[in-house]
């Protein structure tokens, strides 16, 4: 469930359609702002070995996808359903050295993030929601962090935590 959920997040954040590039390219900017760069990767902590060792990668601006420590997951008592909330973690990093703009860019690339989330979760694009016998049902909560912190040869500039809704099906699996 937890697998994937944040494989199915990583994935739809890079749709060449609906994911976070092609969002930064509809941005409105402030008078003076320049668009943010477009992500040169993004890595999902479950299928990339450097992420998953905590390392960062090796290209910038890049997002990593990753669960975040708690989960709530309920099993329907006498059935083969079990319901949850699994919080996934997006982590903008870069390697810009100018610290107003890196900022800036990653403020704007939380915008994309969130409007990529919305359409993650629109009806339209309900089989991009499904894994297997697991199915994001909704988004309960959205957070945002404004971090500024130096991480080896990047930047870490904020984050959004996201809980998702899934709903995990094991009929005939058992």
């Amino acid at each position: 469930m937890i697998i994937q959920t944040n494989r199915m997040v990583s994935s739809f954040l890079g749709n060449t359609t609906y994911g976070v590039n092609a969002q930064i390219n509809s941005l409105t900017l402030d008078s003076g702002d320049t668009t943010p760069p477009q992500l040169l990767g993004i890595y999902d902590a479950t299928t990339d070995s450097r992420v998953a060792l905590k390392q960062l990668p090796t290209v910038f601006p890049s997002l990593i996808v990753q669960p975040y420590q708690q989960h709530i997951l309920v099993p329907m008592v006498g059935t083969v359903i079990r319901y949850g909330t699994v919080h996934i973690v997006i982590s903008y990093y870069n390697n810009n050295t100018d610290a107003p703009t890196s900022l800036s860019s990653g403020l704007y690339t939380l915008q994309a993030i969130e409007r990529s989330l919305r359409a993650f979760m629109e009806n339209g694009q309900a089989s991009f929601r499904i894994k297997g016998n697991v199915g994001i049902s909704g988004m309960s909560g959205l957070s945002f962090e404004n971090i500024y912190n130096s991480v080896g040869d990047g930047n870490l500039l904020c984050a959004a935590t996201v809980a998702f809704d899934v709903r995990e099906d094991f009929t005939g699996l058992l």
